[in-house]
């Protein structure tokens, strides 16, 4: 019996490779994302919301834990008085990082408003998380032409807890060293102005020490290949 298995032995060797190689042919050498627009609206109301921060990210990740490797691209809007936005199409890019982009990731979107509890979306949901469904080269939102209702945060305790979600979403983007924080200059200033709101009021979320400005001037060392200088972009975000 064991004989017989050694005699295969090489047979399941080449059928491992095979399989390797057709697993990697369906990885996109570049991906090209239609732009995604968009309203936000006071979910008791109706009424549009004007000022409100969308971001949207492509990320890709690695290992059965989803290690986050990058993002393939970073865009940023806020709404205006009629509370529309547009996230710009994009590509076509290749991808920097070793992961591969699934199709609940393509992208994901946040919406936040100081005094609005936020919003997170996610592409879709996939058959099962544990067989992930990679997307082909061509990306288009789900969240494309659809309204998105944010409900207003009645005390400085739902204001809290509303920044604790937006704080670490966008803290990702802050803390490594990819330089992402490049793309989001109005992101990181809305944060920092609930977080200013909290300050004032003695608010205190738990695991948060400080402004994201700061986070960023305590990772300049490892930002300075970074096109733009820290100093620089945090007083043009202002």
């Amino acid at each position: 019996m064991f004989g017989a298995l050694r005699a295969y032995r090489p047979f399941f060797g080449v059928m491992l490779i095979v399989a390797m190689l057709q697993s990697c042919s369906t990885i996109p050498d570049t991906y090209t994302a239609e732009p995604i627009r968009g309203k936000v609206i006071d979910a008791e109301t109706k009424l549009p919301l004007e000022g409100v921060n969308v971001l949207a990210y492509w990320p890709t990740y690695t290992g059965s834990h989803e290690h986050y490797e990058g993002s393939i691209e970073i865009k940023e809007a806020v709404t205006d008085a009629k509370g529309e936005y547009l996230i710009p199409g994009w590509g076509p890019k290749k991808n920097p990082n070793p992961g591969w982009l699934r199709k609940r990731n393509a992208p994901i979107m946040l919406f936040f408003k100081p005094w609005y509890g936020p919003q997170n979306y996610f592409n879709g949901v996939e058959k099962s998380l544990s067989n992930p469904e990679y997307v082909g080269p061509h990306l288009q939102a789900e969240m494309n032409g659809r309204t998105v209702e944010l409900t207003l945060d009645t005390s400085i305790d739902d204001l809290a807890n509303s920044f604790r979600h937006v704080y670490g979403e966008i803290h990702r983007f802050v803390s490594g060293d990819q330089c992402e924080w490049a793309f989001l200059p109005k992101a990181i200033a809305a944060v920092d102005v609930i977080w200013s709101e909290l300050d004032k009021n003695r608010a205190r979320v738990a695991y948060l020490t400080g402004t994201l400005a700061e986070t960023l001037r305590t990772h300049s060392e490892f930002n300075k290949h970074c096109k733009i200088n820290v100093e620089t972009f945090l007083e043009q975000s202002k």
